[in-house]
């Protein structure tokens, strides 16, 4: 996606860009034309073309030629329609799949808030989520590219080298069936309806069933939009449409010619308004080629780049100890249900500098500077910082307490910013004889560290310092 600067002063940079332009395309169709109506109707001045001077000509009468230029714009303006129609139905699919996921995370990881269940089971069932999430929404980008494009191998997909949050954080199996699945996204899917499934069981999730059912339709809705989405990439603009118009427009290129040379005496007039005519018909015919489907690395596709790297801020906005903390109110406020009693109005911009008066962190989405600056590095990806997890809680703790507000949820956990893709993933864990379909979980789960050593550590010092480990290592 094109990132243009708006407002007067950009029309004069619009016009000088070339990148994403369907101009050097018209351009190349459109100077040939031109010519060629100049040097017919020089040859006709000259002469050497008596048949054209004949004053009774057809291509005298214009109501023949106004009719096909008609027909021509016609259809040409039809096409750019749908395909415009096209362009932001892909846009809503796939924003609504990436809000209906993040939704769907943010009320299972609010849903764990006060469960009962030992606290190194909540910790384990956030990080396998958010994890899965990061993975399940590349792994549908990478599918809507992959539909787009005929490629040979995992190298070629662009969205596999976006950044996944801590991948290695899951098991190896786990890793080796996501690489040897042909439906990625199908299979990530189910895999967390089946975490689900098994923290309801286990009593993580302790929520009433009605409520919980609300992240099941949530993941679904997701599912649909980009079920949606693939409709858009994987049926293209109906053949016989595309044909007839490609059709016409390649007659108006031969017919213009002759028409425009019999109206314009003059070459070099002939030849501008030639120009004039076929390069906007064109012009419109290459926008409707470039909107049609919206997907893969073209210039004017969506930047999948930057979804994946803002659905990782997301999803890693749930694990900070800020997120999960109750607001509360301060031990003066107004209360605005009383009558006569007018609460104090104030700006966030006043508020914010009372309570510190620091530089106020600027509102954009995140990653948008990311992705003007580089556009072919982006995303974001996670792992575990080596602080354990008691020093953590204890220190979201203690700033809780000192706001007098309510105490964040144990479990969090420290992140930082790191690189890992699908791509480097797969390379990095060859496929070994059949992995097998079993629902995923962490490398610590099975008492191996394997490839998520570092969530394992968190994990087992989690255990440690419940009261419940003891029995947990006996089971």
């Amino acid at each position: 996606m094109i990132e243009y600067q708006r407002g007067p002063y950009g029309f004069f940079m619009k016009m000088m860009m070339i990148k994403g332009s369907v101009f050097p395309q018209s351009m190349c169709i459109a100077v040939p034309c031109a010519v060629l109506t100049g040097v017919l109707r020089y040859s006709i001045n000259q002469g050497y073309i008596p048949t054209l001077e004949d004053v009774d000509s057809i291509l005298l009468d214009s109501q023949a030629w106004s009719g096909f230029s008609f027909l021509v714009g016609f259809l040409i303006v039809f096409r750019t329609s749908q395909a415009y129609n096209r362009f932001w139905d892909g846009c809503t699919a796939t924003h609504q799949m990436r809000a209906e996921w993040f939704d769907a995370c943010s009320a299972l990881v609010a849903f764990c808030k006060y469960s009962k269940e030992p606290e190194w089971k909540v910790i384990r069932f956030k990080q396998i989520l958010i994890r899965l999430f990061s993975m399940l929404h590349a792994a549908a980008l990478a599918e809507l590219e992959e539909l787009n494009h005929d490629v040979e191998g995992i190298d070629d997909i662009t969205a596999f080298s976006f950044d996944l949050i801590d991948p290695d954080g899951l098991d190896e199996e786990s890793l080796l069936a996501v690489k040897t699945s042909h439906c990625k996204v199908e299979l990530l899917f189910s895999w967390i309806q089946f975490l689900i499934v098994e923290n309801i069981d286990t009593g993580v999730l302790s929520i009433p069933p009605p409520i919980l059912s609300r992240a099941f339709q949530e993941i679904a809705n997701g599912m649909v939009a980009f079920h949606d989405a693939v409709k858009i990439t994987y049926i293209p603009f109906p053949f016989p449409y595309a044909q007839t118009c490609d059709a016409l427009l390649m007659m108006h290129w031969l017919i213009v010619p002759f028409v425009t040379s019999q109206w314009v005496k003059d070459p070099w007039w002939a030849g501008v308004f030639v120009l004039m005519q076929v390069l906007i018909v064109w012009s419109l015919n290459f926008i409707a080629i470039e909107m049609s489907n919206p997907f893969g690395v073209d210039a004017n596709d969506l930047d999948a780049g930057y979804m994946q790297s803002e659905m990782n801020s997301h999803l890693m906005l749930l694990m900070k100890p800020c997120t999960v903390r109750t607001p509360v109110l301060a031990d003066v406020h107004d209360e605005v249900t009383l009558e006569g009693v007018v609460p104090r109005m104030e700006a966030l911009n006043d508020v914010w500098r009372k309570v510190s008066p620091g530089d106020v962190q600027h509102p954009a989405r995140a990653g948008h500077q990311a992705s003007l600056t580089d556009r072919g590095q982006l995303g974001l990806s996670i792992r575990l910082s080596r602080s354990s997890h008691h020093d953590d809680t204890t220190a979201s703790t203690r700033r809780a307490n000192a706001s007098g507000g309510t105490p964040s949820v144990t479990g969090s956990v420290s992140l930082n910013a790191t690189g890992d893709s699908m791509e480097e993933v797969a390379e990095e864990h060859p496929v070994a004889g059949h992995p097998g379909d079993r629902p995923v979980g962490l490398a610590a789960h099975s008492g191996q560290l394997g490839l998520g050593s570092r969530l394992a550590r968190t994990t087992r010092d989690a255990e440690e310092s419940s009261p419940s480990s003891t029995d947990h290592r006996a089971a």
